[in-house]
């Protein structure tokens, strides 16, 4: 038993560098491919590429990302659940430490604003620690992690960006619990509610309708006015969608002008 367990330890042990081993390598790479493939930077990249993708598979359940606690979902009684777009995992990626993990099965509880992962080994999922994760990507949306402003407009947490960089339009997903609106109705269910917030010379602005969002566009109103006009933007059938045609246009006409200019 004792020499059973020895020779697992030590197999773990060699493991664990030959893992490390790789993982500077890989790191190396970039440094070393500069070296001797300068003419074709495409080649670089792909090799590069290559490498990160046998560390990460060869690794697998033994990857730094795997390390959280066990995810344990509350038994609800009510309709609907807690998780962005659908109860059943979806692949996305995750920025974890610095290290780009791809084709994950992620679930985001959007309730308590956490992130799962999941693999064959996990049936609940494991919590992936929030401060070590600036950005992932769920299907085709794509999450960061904002810390709390001064005036705490933004509460820390993953907001969705919808669009733009350097102005740019962040959704806060929520859901809560709703009691139904006639009191001998016992039923519950999951609401979602989404909060906006606008981006714009490194501060951030709560926006919930038209006049909001041009009141900090004020440099372009009134070209976006007419362009609102023009393309019969409707505010109040669909927000996300109005605020992020409106945004997408000022970035346009912002990046002509500074094109301009110089």
């Amino acid at each position: 038993m004792c020499v059973l367990f020895t020779k697992q330890l030590y197999f773990f042990r060699y493991k664990s560098f030959l893992f490390s081993g790789f993982f500077i390598f890989i790191n190396c790479v970039p440094t070393f491919a500069q070296t001797i493939l300068a003419p074709d930077s495409l080649l670089q990249q792909k090799r590069i590429a290559a490498l990160h993708e046998m560390y990460i598979k060869n690794i697998g359940a033994n990857l730094a990302v795997y390390n959280g606690k066990e995810y344990h979902q509350e038994k609800y009684s009510t309709i609907g659940h807690p998780f962005f777009l659908s109860d059943s995992t979806i692949i996305g990626s995750i920025m974890y430490k610095n290290i780009l993990y791809k084709n994950v099965h992620i679930q985001l509880d959007i309730a308590s604003d956490i992130l799962i992962i999941k693999d064959e080994y996990q049936s609940n999922g494991l919590v992936v620690q929030s401060n070590f994760v600036p950005y992932f990507t769920i299907g085709n949306h794509r999450f960061e992690y904002l810390t709390s402003t001064n005036d705490d407009i933004v509460p820390t947490g993953f907001y969705e960006r919808i669009t733009g960089t350097t102005t740019a339009l962040f959704v806060k997903r929520t859901k809560k619990f709703e009691q139904a609106l006639k009191a001998e109705d016992n039923t519950t269910k999951f609401v979602e509610n989404n909060a906006y917030f606008l981006i714009t010379k490194n501060r951030f602005y709560g926006i919930t309708n038209k006049k909001s969002l041009l009141k900090f566009l004020a440099d372009k109103k009134e070209l976006l006015q007419q362009f609102i006009t023009d393309n019969k933007i409707n505010f109040n059938k669909d927000v996300e969608s109005a605020f992020e045609k409106t945004i997408s246009y000022y970035n346009k006409i912002k990046y002509i002008n500074e094109t301009d200019t110089n």
